[in-house]
């Protein structure tokens, strides 16, 4: 074999033997984002192929032959070009998600990652004295596996709970048996002809990367059009979004163009409030048109009723085609809340796929925003899925719920909108360095005004990011002629305090920076273009308009006995026996002072909220739309508004109706405990 081929090959293969494993185990890796995943791993494959040709040949007229293109000097070049894209490839899924760069797990992580490395590349080298360095290129899975699987594995090992070791534990066993492979081939002898074999990794590398793009999918499909029958349904809840955050102020350095256009085409709720400040009795109203008191999901009770019919059965039973898509552990089969949906599909934010090296140092312009897909919650999956659910049946109307969880803490939205943030004054490091706790505040010590900026700055890069995937979703249904018969209803489960008030989360409180939420409603043929309602509306009621919408309201109203009267609204929250633990064990504090249950009421300018200790709260809300200002006092219960506003409470949720006092039942599997426990709600 030529020198010049030789050192051609010297460059290719590594990155082939890299490339091609890489892809493997990117695959492997993603979950539910596999399909998606598998194409875009699959282009960028070709894509290092086809720099590494160039690059190899370039070297290769360079040093053609001679001392340069020695068989010693080709191989560690090509040991440490191996050594230099595994480490990289170790970095790329450090740094890009949750692991605080600089810290001292992470920095040994790499360190033992490059220490083996260098390991292989001197046992390669031993290996190559006695082989030949044609047959020493075939080693470079041993690298491989040792490099980049055992860097994956430790990594891993650092970030995981005990619950879920043994996966970072499997990753360690495959890097054994690469060793154990390399050095099995290491005793075979070596043959004349050896050009096939040495083309055999590049040949591999390429039919993979092809077969992935062509099995994968593309996320936000173009769909084939449909425009007579009944009108397919999309409920969207951006979850833990602010109604003063979506849509976002004209000014707003983070715009959402996809819910403006959903506000200037349809009709705005300018006052719509949650039946509680967290997920499960939020959803559990939104799916059964009731408020907690009836439906009885509460903290202690988080499992959706089997009594109550939800939305998706109606709809199931009207004829629609029915499927659910979440990133949120709390709304999934594990509580109940697939009940009606022929497909639900969850997608677990904490299990990531492997970035391929090249990412982290590619222009996100040049792979955005599919690259969304290595750092999201799980968005971009459940978007793209959703639209493949709404192409449906040609025959068959469809009904899509689709949770988008981008906006829950912890705040680190994906790359090219982090950038932006570090464009705008804050470093990567400060990002990834902010306290995210998400009791943040109830200590007693305020949180700092510039970490307070800069959470509020990437929330609102969450809530951007969410919407551009609502905006995609808008573009293919314009596209395909289906916009206009499509149902589309976007709302949340509950707000964010944002340091507003204590804690930073959504939790302990019924203050408006929790429940009030955004609702907007886009259908031609049933909402007027470009209107705002500006009366009060509830969570519970939207069941009811949608079956409306639909045509598909049946002949009694149970859907919507539950709505409360146009003139107030109503919302719980029952004692939160987790958070208080979490209150105990992460911030040593009594919790005594928040061991309670609460029942609100609010009039467009008067908010009543009971608590079952005694310490109840009334805010004028025309005087005092920050809440900051609590006016209750002993004798306030005679004076008016309040006395109304009380009996009303009483009446429609009488002293005791939150307690949630039924025996506890927070059975769930190790998985969802990890999983909720990520997002800050268990310990």
């Amino acid at each position: 074999m030529s020198n010049r081929l030789n050192a051609l090959l010297t460059l290719l293969l590594p990155i082939a033997w890299l490339s091609a494993a890489e892809l493997v185990l990117t695959i492997i890796s993603a979950g539910s984002d596999r399909p998606y995943v598998a194409r875009l791993g699959g282009r960028i494959l070709l894509a290092e192929l086809l720099l590494a040709v160039v690059v190899a040949l370039a070297w290769s007229f360079i040093f053609p032959g001679g001392k340069s293109s020695s068989a010693r000097r080709r191989l560690a070049l090509a040991c440490g070009l191996s050594v230099t894209l595994g480490t990289l490839t170790v970095l790329a899924n450090g740094l890009p998600h949750k692991v605080p760069p600089g810290t001292l797990p992470t920095a040994a992580a790499w360190g033992i990652a490059l220490a083996l490395g260098l390991g292989a590349m001197l046992l390669r080298r031993a290996l190559a004295r006695r082989d030949g360095t044609g047959m020493a290129l075939l080693y470079e899975p041993l690298l491989i596996a040792v490099v980049m699987i055992g860097g994956y594995g430790l990594l891993r090992l650092r970030r995981l709970p005990p619950a879920t070791l043994t996966g970072a534990a499997i990753w360690m066993v495959l890097g054994a048996a690469g060793l154990l492979a390399g050095l099995l081939l290491s005793r075979l002898p070596p043959r004349p002809s050896r050009w096939a074999v040495l083309f055999l990794p590049v040949i591999l590398a390429t039919t993979l990367g092809g077969l992935a793009v062509l099995l994968g999918r593309t996320p936000f499909p173009l769909l084939p059009p449909r425009s007579s029958g009944p009108p397919d349904l999309l409920l969207v809840v951006l979850d833990t979004t602010r109604a003063d955050f979506a849509p976002a102020a004209s000014d707003s350095a983070w715009p959402t163009p996809g819910l403006a256009r959903i506000a200037a085409e349809g009709q705005t709720f300018s006052s719509c409030f949650s039946t509680s400040c967290w997920t499960v009795p939020a959803h559990a109203s939104l799916f059964t048109g009731r408020l907690p008191a009836a439906h009885g999901t509460t903290w202690n009770q988080p499992h959706l009723p089997e009594d109550l019919p939800t939305l998706a059965q109606r709809l199931a039973q009207a004829g629609w085609r029915t499927a659910g898509f979440s990133a949120n552990p709390w709304i999934g089969p594990a509580f109940g809340f697939d009940r009606g949906f022929d497909l639900f599909l969850e997608v677990n934010a904490d299990h990531r796929p492997l970035r391929p090296w090249a990412t982290a140092f590619l222009p996100s312009r040049l792979t955005a925003p599919a690259l969304d897909l290595f750092d999201d919650k799980g968005g971009l999956t459940l978007a793209s899925e959703a639209l493949r659910h709404l192409a449906g049946d040609h025959g068959r109307p469809v009904f899509t719920f689709l949770n988008l969880l981008e906006s829950h803490l912890p705040y680190l939205p994906p790359r090219r909108f982090r950038n932006q943030v570090a464009a705008a004054g804050w470093s990567l490091s400060r990002i990834h360095a902010l306290d995210q706790n998400p009791l943040a505040g109830l200590a007693g010590s305020a949180v700092a005004d510039d970490d307070t900026r800069l959470l509020r700055t990437l929330y609102a890069a969450e809530v951007a990011y969410a919407d551009s995937l609502l905006a995609r979703i808008l573009e293919r249904l314009s596209r395909s002629g289906r916009l206009d018969h499509t149902i589309i209803v976007v709302t949340s489960d509950h707000g964010e305090n944002l340091n507003d008030h204590a804690p930073l989360d959504h939790q302990l409180g019924l203050y408006d920076t929790l429940v009030h939420v955004p609702l907007l409603i886009r259908y031609p043929a049933g909402v007027p273009a470009g209107s705002t309602e500006n009366g009060l509306v509830s969570l519970a009621s939207i069941p009811r308009r949608i079956l409306q919408l639909a045509g598909a309201l049946p002949g009694t109203d149970e859907a919507g006995a539950q709505a409360p009267p146009a003139d107030q609204v109503y919302f719980q929250y029952a004692r939160p026996d987790p958070v208080l633990d979490r209150v105990r064990s992460r911030l040593g504090l009594d919790p005594s002072p928040w061991d309670r249950s609460l029942d609100g009421i609010r009039s467009e300018d008067h908010k009543w909220i009971r608590s079952s200790d005694g310490h109840h709260m009334a805010f004028d809300l025309e005087a005092d739309p920050l809440e900051q200002n609590n006016l209750f006092h002993a004798g306030m219960m005679d004076e008016e508004p309040w006395s109304a506003l009380a009996a009303r409470l009483e009446q429609r949720l009488p002293a005791g109706a939150a307690a949630g006092t039924g025996s506890p039942s927070l059975e769930m599997s190790p998985e969802i405990r990890q999983r909720l426990r990520s997002l800050g709600y268990l310990d």
